[in-house]
Parts: C-alpha cells; sequence; structure tokens
C-alpha cells in the first residue's frame, strides 16, 4: 500500500463516521503486534501508524475526534 492508498483509506473512514454522525473513530491498540512480526520493524510504522496519523488529523478537521 503506498501512502495515497492511506489517504484514501482515510478519507473513507472520515467521511462515514460523518455520514452517520459518529463522533469518534476509535483504533484498536496494537502495541503488541511488533512481538508478532519481529522481523518487519518497519512495517509496524508504515503499516499502524500512518493510517491513525491520517485518520486523526483529517477527522480533526471535520469535528471527529480519533483515539
Amino acid at each position: 500500500m503506498g501512502k495515497s492508498i492511506i489517504h484514501n483509506v482515510a478519507n473513507k473512514l472520515v467521511t462515514e463516521a460523518v455520514e452517520h454522525g459518529c463522533d469518534a473513530i476509535m483504533f484498536e491498540d496494537l502495541i503488541d503486534s511488533r512481538e508478532r512480526l519481529p522481523r518487519a520493524r518497519w512495517h509496524h510504522v508504515w503499516a499502524f501508524r500512518c493510517p491513525v496519523e491520517y485518520v486523526s488529523y483529517k477527522a480533526l478537521e471535520q469535528g471527529v475526534s480519533a483515539e
């Protein structure tokens, strides 16, 4: 997945939250996921943290919190 795909998914999540009147988007705590993928450390940052960061700032712009 490239950055543009992550941005598109983030946009769709925020749009759906707004359309359904949600005031928050919640993410699962994936803190221990790195231990399950010991040789794929960069995947953790890219595949988990980036989408959360993208959704968080996009949601904030629409008045929706992301936790």
